[in-house]
């Protein structure tokens, strides 16, 4: 295969939904969530232009290992984000509006296996696959909400097979040696 693209999609409700400020942000920060909307909505678009195979995705919030770089193994991935979070965050928690986003995807587990099984002779990976693969990886808000909007834009709305990557938790105090 080619890597067809890469890109960066924020995660944050107020990338996802810019509306949720109105009322409670100022101007300012509704203006600046509106365009960071705007160019999220324009990656996924461009994400989804490339009609790729397979999307290979990793963030910061997803599962996380004490060293190793994680692989989500399982063939189905599933979840529900709150949408909302973000105001009690930033605004302390009140009765702000929440709501859910689900997600469905297919997972590349055949692929996230065979990444493991190359990159395991350099080091730090491992492929997580929760529930033998009886029941759907369970993904969250930092999986969620960036790729619920690439399948917004892609035909039927859905996703192709999806490799998720986790990151290691000891890259905030030895990322030389994880790197």
């Amino acid at each position: 295969g080619i890597l067809a693209g890469a890109a960066v999609l924020p995660h944050g409700d107020f990338a996802f939904d810019p509306q949720i400020l109105k009322g409670i942000g100022s101007p300012e920060s509704v203006n600046k969530a509106v365009g960071l909307h705007s160019g999220s909505l324009e990656v996924a678009r461009s994400i989804a232009s490339l009609r790729p195979d397979v999307i290979v995705f990793t963030t910061p919030h997803g599962l996380q290992n004490s060293w190793d770089w994680s692989f989500y193994g399982n063939s189905q991935l599933s979840g529900s984000a709150v949408v909302g979070r973000d105001l009690d965050e930033s605004f302390g928690s009140k009765a702000w509006p929440h709501y859910q986003v689900p997600l469905t995807a297919p997972g590349a587990a055949g692929l996230a296996a065979d990444l493991v099984e190359s990159l395991s002779h350099g080091g730090n990976v491992t492929l997580v696959k929760a529930w033998n693969d009886v029941l759907p990886q369970e993904l969250h808000w930092g999986e969620i909400l960036p790729l619920k909007m690439v399948a917004a834009a892609m035909p039927n709305e859905s996703l192709p097979p999806v490799v998720v990557l986790g990151l290691p938790l000891s890259r905030y105090n030895h990322s030389s040696t994880v790197l």
